[in-house]
């Protein structure tokens, strides 16, 4: 059972906090790239150094906060990581330092990976008689729509002052922290509750043997990092994508949030309909779409056939994300811990990719040659995956579905 104090606002608070969080992140970590070359005249190996630094804060600053989470409170945590996320931000776009967006990018990080970890542990623990299927999936609807219109209205931030990709959602943060405390002052003289409900194991869980469930959020573990890859490679490429289709920055990222809105389209079917958990097939769809879908984003110079390519690279971005949290959720009664363990395989993909993107740039043909490698690596992640689960399934005598 998780150690944390009760969390003492209400689930319609902790995903206001979570919607306008991502709001704000997203905003800041996926329009900074073009920061970085308007103010800095960043390479993209540069732009990809710098997600790897943020990814590397995000792993050990996810494991970490997940278990202070569960120790020092929700409610606590999330407050601090709002205040110190504000003040990075605040602060970060004033000096004319070129190595400044490392240190913005890595001290936000910092602040920002712990605070999932409290909102995924504090939206199950908190009071309500919503099932667990039904809190996990509201939190994915509000992150990943909140985000993808932080990174919309991000492009049309960058158009008026470039700055104010730091500091609107800056201000964003600050504000929501006075909200969050203002909330937990009025509701301190009310009695704390903790109902047992969420902790419950999902519907679609029953019957299904511990050690394949762990199978399960193994594998999804490595299909998040995976996609995570993915994302933070493409993001930080964004600048790439622009100047080979003739783009400016802003409708650049008005063509790029698509995978993300059609990725939070997603959540809403993955919510609603519970077949695909512990479906192996649908699951291994999503290991291969997705890595093929960005190859095509890289090359392709054809608008439509990349819009088409962004929306399936989306779709299967939600499998693989939904597969990792519920499945960390499913698997133990420490939910911030679980969080944190969630978060870290993010971080760990967020590090990989980029880095072994920046340097392939040094490699004959620069960028062009650090697209080709960031593929070619992403699909031997997938099929070393996919043989060690196949691996797993034969052992056991299963195939298709862990419910066969």
């Amino acid at each position: 059972m998780s150690h944390s104090p009760a969390p003492r606002l209400t689930l319609p608070d902790y995903y206001a906090v979570e919607t306008l969080n991502s709001m704000a992140g997203m905003t800041f970590l996926y329009c900074i790239y073009f920061w970085n070359v308007s103010r800095f005249g960043y390479s993209d190996a540069e732009n990809l150094l710098t997600n790897a630094i943020s990814g590397l804060a995000y792993i050990f600053a996810s494991l970490f906060g997940g278990r202070l989470a569960d120790r020092f409170g929700y409610d606590r945590l999330i407050g601090i990581c709002l205040a110190c996320m504000a003040a990075t931000l605040a602060a970060g776009w004033l000096p004319g330092w070129r190595g400044m967006p490392f240190v913005v990018l890595f001290l936000y990080t910092l602040c920002q990976a712990p605070s999932w970890a409290a909102l995924e542990g504090a939206i199950v623990h908190a009071p309500g008689q919503l099932r667990l299927a039904d809190r996990v999936g509201l939190y994915n609807l509000c992150w990943a729509f909140g985000g993808p219109v932080g990174y919309f209205l991000g492009g049309s931030l960058l158009r008026w002052r470039p700055d104010a990709v730091l500091w609107a959602p800056g201000l964003l943060l600050a504000a929501l922290w006075l909200g969050q405390q203002w909330r937990l002052h009025r509701r301190r003289k009310q009695p704390a509750t903790e109902e047992p409900v969420a902790s419950a194991a999902l519907t679609a869980a029953a019957g299904i043997p511990l050690e394949t469930r762990r199978s399960f959020m193994h594998f999804a573990w490595i299909g998040n990092a995976l996609g995570y890859t993915m994302i933070a490679c493409f993001t930080a490429l964004v600048p790439d994508v622009a100047r080979r289709l003739g783009l400016e920055p802003t409708h650049a990222i008005w063509l790029a949030s698509s995978f993300l809105f059609m990725r939070a389209a997603g959540f809403i079917l993955f919510w609603r309909w519970l077949g695909w958990l512990y479906d192996r097939n649908l699951a291994l769809l999503a290991y291969w779409a997705a890595p093929l879908s960005l190859g095509v984003i890289f090359w392709t110079t054809s608008m439509p056939l990349m819009l088409a390519a962004l929306l399936v690279f989306g779709a299967a971005l939600c499998l693989t994300y939904s597969g990792s949290l519920y499945y960390s959720l499913n698997a133990a009664d420490a939910k911030g811990t679980q969080g944190g363990l969630h978060e870290a395989v993010i971080g760990l993909g967020i590090f990989t990719g980029p880095l072994l993107g920046a340097a392939a740039t040094r490699l004959p043909g620069g960028v062009a040659t650090a697209r080709l490698v960031i593929v070619v690596f992403c699909l031997l992640v997938s099929a070393a995956g996919m043989l060690w689960w196949l691996f797993f399934s034969f052992r056991n005598g299963r195939c298709g579905t862990a419910r066969s």
